[in-house]
């Protein structure tokens, strides 16, 4: 049986500024904290420019990543709380969007044609977006015929005019990288570097500094990855064209913030329909749990220990319940619902699905005797858990064969993003 877990989204928000270093630092370690004029004497930072928070493209090479996929230089797959643990900057102008402005659109099939001149070759692997706000459908553009016509990947019929916004995903790093201006160096003042929940979403967050350098430069471009060899390598998960350039003085220090909201859902008890074969899976999926999930510590590295199933830090346990139990009515960060339970295959570690775009699966096959129990439910979790971190408790209760149980199961996460045109 094949079944989607749940689905992520993530959005990037990039804070910058810059700090003046004429005055006294607080700490050998560099970190400036906001502090009153006492006795007449500033003994804290003055922020002497910046651009406020915006959101930023994640590229398709961030969901991927975040998916786990392997082979990328410079790029490893690891977890939403790892894909940013270096920030990289430049002075490169191309831009991440183009909104079309008063141009519309129309689609007969898998044709978009534009009501003036608006595409150019450089879109060719964009994702082209309808409408205003988030709404719209969204579709890849695969060829570049001329400035008012392209192919995309979906057929589709679009007869009122429309407006769109095309998003260059396909980036895998900064225009002008400036070197070296990198860095993997975190402040970490109170609330810094860390993850915070609420509802739904977990915020990663981290503080970046750049230090003095000998010349000034101007900032217009700002990168980030998960890297772990070089902060300056030019391979990036997200990137941003800010609002209005940051010029760097040598008496500065340049602050970048960087918050990733990432969405989880189901985040309460879902329905879902049976994929099973000879077992009915129907019944209501749940992410139980924030444990199966990496975080920022406060010194900005990634948390990470052996039972982080969720993100593909740790290899996971399928397992069905055999007694009733109740889930959660959200996701928890304690380790619930209790549950008894038989183990059907060991463990399997995530993987990246081959040529998805964000997608993390995996994939079960094992046998265990059993003796009839009725099951209630299954889901996965780390090898010696007593809870689920994501299940499914099925809605009509099903029973074990006597004898040899070796169901195969298939089992994804699939990473996205939210586009606002």
């Amino acid at each position: 049986m094949k079944r989607n877990l749940f689905n992520v989204t993530a959005e990037m928000f990039v804070t910058t500024k810059l700090v003046n270093n004429r005055f006294s630092l607080i700490n050998d370690n560099g970190q400036y904290v906001d502090r009153r004029v006492i006795a007449g004497r500033n003994v804290g930072r003055k922020v002497v420019g910046g651009n406020k928070r915006k959101a930023n493209l994640v590229l398709d090479q961030g969901l991927n990543c975040m998916a786990r996929k392997s082979g990328v230089t410079n790029c490893p797959g690891t977890s939403p709380a790892g894909c940013f643990t270096n920030l990289v900057v430049g002075s490169g102008t191309n831009p991440t969007t183009i909104a079309s402005g008063a141009i519309t659109f129309t689609q007969a099939g898998t044709t978009i044609t534009a009501s003036g001149g608006f595409f150019t070759a450089a879109m060719a692997g964009c994702i082209f977006k309808y409408g205003t706000g988030s709404a719209g459908a969204e579709y890849y553009i695969t060829v570049f015929t001329n400035s008012t016509t392209v192919t995309v990947d979906t057929s589709a019929t679009v007869g009122t005019p429309e407006v769109a916004t095309v998003y260059f995903v396909q980036q895998v790093g900064l225009q002008t990288l400036f070197t070296p201006t990198g860095t993997k160096t975190y402040q970490t003042n109170a609330g810094d570097c860390q993850s915070t929940y609420s509802g739904a979403i977990v915020t990663h967050k981290r503080t970046f500094i750049i230090p003095q350098q000998a010349g000034s430069y101007t900032v217009n471009e700002i990168g980030y990855g998960s890297n772990v060899v070089t902060s300056n390598a030019n391979v990036v998960v997200g990137r941003i064209v800010i609002a209005s350039s940051d010029v760097v003085g040598t008496s500065n220090f340049y602050l970048v913030v960087l918050e990733l909201n990432v969405t989880y859902s189901p985040a309460a008890p879902t329905a879902v329909g049976d994929v099973g074969t000879n077992i009915n899976t129907a019944g209501n999926a749940m992410m139980e749990t924030w444990l199966g999930t990496n975080t920022v510590a406060s010194t900005g590295l990634v948390t990470s220990t052996t039972n982080q199933v969720l993100d593909g830090s740790a290899a996971a346990t399928l397992k069905f319940a055999t007694a009733s139990y109740t889930q959660n009515s959200a996701i928890d960060t304690i380790g619930t619902p209790s549950w008894t339970t038989i183990v059907i295959s060991g463990t399997a570690a995530a993987t990246y699905l081959a040529a998805s775009r964000g997608i993390m699966q995996w994939s079960f096959s094992g046998s265990v005797s059993t003796s009839g129990q009725s099951l209630h439910g299954m889901g996965i979790t780390f090898a010696s858990s007593g809870f689920p971190q994501f299940d499914i408790k099925f809605t009509t209760p099903q029973t074990a064969p006597t004898g040899t149980f070796q169901p195969i199961s298939l089992l994804q996460i699939v990473y996205g993003r939210i586009l606002t045109n």
